[in-house]
């Protein structure tokens, strides 16, 4: 059986990810104006939570420096350029360190290039995996719902459908087309997607709290 997970809360919290850029960005416009960092980050914080992440360097430029399209701009690049300080929990860790033994692990996930593959990296996620495949590196069509990157997993491990399972957690991309074609689909109910009701043809055929219950699902149920 192989494995596949996604990347953004699937085996990490990606607000983690998100604080971490807020982080980097609040030093800088900490360093181009008379503001602290602290107050900054705290302002950027409070902004995400309550209107999510759209406007939140405008605002933060607007209020502590200037808001200007190059500042912006510059806020965006510091964001996705940075060395986040991010890092898997401990339970996953051995989470995947025990699935390893069983099963070929792989990751698919989209987004940005540069993006992902920093998180990746800061995750030390290819110490536990065979391959992680960002579909943005195929072009924008082979982002999810496209099977693109699952058919070359296919291929590499000269499996069938029905013997791969993908762990994720957007209910309105990840599932839909692997369902189709009868893979095993798994949703893990965290983050921004959570309380989200979609068509059952959307949704996964597996429903889990935590990565926690992965294990036993895979033995027992599938």
């Amino acid at each position: 059986m192989v494995v596949i997970f996604d990347l953004d809360d699937t085996l990490y919290i990606e607000k983690e990810f998100v604080f971490s850029g807020f982080f980097e960005v609040a030093n800088w416009i900490s360093n181009v104006s008379n503001s602290l960092s602290e107050d900054v980050f705290k302002m950027m914080v409070t902004d995400f939570e309550l209107n999510g992440r759209g406007r939140v360097f405008d605002n933060a430029l607007a209020r502590f420096y200037k808001k200007t399209k190059k500042n912006v701009q510059k806020c965006i690049s510091i964001y996705r350029l940075h060395t986040p300080k991010i890092k898997l929990k401990d339970e996953t860790v051995k989470l995947l360190l025990d699935l390893k033994c069983h099963y070929k692990l792989y990751l698919v996930t989209d987004g940005n290039k540069i993006v992902q593959n920093n998180k990746i990296k800061a995750l030390k996620i290819e110490r536990y995996i065979e391959k992680a495949f960002i579909t943005y590196r195929y072009g924008r069509k082979a982002s999810k719902p496209s099977l693109k990157c699952f058919e070359i997993i296919k291929n590499i491990e000269k499996t069938n459908w029905e013997n791969m399972v993908y762990i994720g957690d957007n209910p309105h991309k990840d599932f839909v087309n692997l369902n189709k074609v009868n893979a095993i689909t798994i949703r893990i109910l965290k983050g921004d997607y959570a309380n989200h009701k979609v068509d059952s043809t959307y949704d996964a055929k597996h429903k889990i709290y935590d990565l926690n219950e992965l294990c036993d699902l895979l033995k027992t149920n599938l």
